[in-house]
């Protein structure tokens, strides 16, 4: 089973296919442990970010978890979407997000946990 997921795409552009694509990974490990997607300078749609955050939605074994999205086009219906999967990760041990401009507007609640 899948338990380390790891992408780079920093300055590529993660669109509507690849979304699916990576959803479709992530929900067949539902043993899912480690997370780590570096999206620097890359444009997300909400599609591609909705079908993330349902995939880890999914995963009730994530435990770390690492987003990097500095300089990226990331609305805020997708870090909010992301930010409410996180939030219900029952496991969730360690969580990095990096959005720039929505890292404190969208994620306040990271700093607690």
């Amino acid at each position: 089973a899948l338990e380390r997921f790891e992408l780079g795409a920093s300055g590529t552009g993660l669109g509507d296919a690849t979304g699916r694509a990576l959803a479709e990974a992530l929900r067949s490990g539902p043993a899912l442990r480690a997370f780590a997607l570096n999206a620097g300078g890359t444009a997300m749609s909400d599609a591609t970010g909705a079908a993330l955050a349902g995939a880890l939605r999914g995963s009730t074994a994530l435990e770390d978890f690492v987003f990097c999205a500095f300089e990226s086009d990331v609305s805020g219906e997708t870090a909010a979407a992301v930010g409410e999967a996180l939030r219900s990760s029952p496991a969730l041990l360690s969580c990095s997000v990096g959005y720039g401009r929505w890292e404190k507007e969208s994620f306040p609640e990271l700093t607690e946990r």
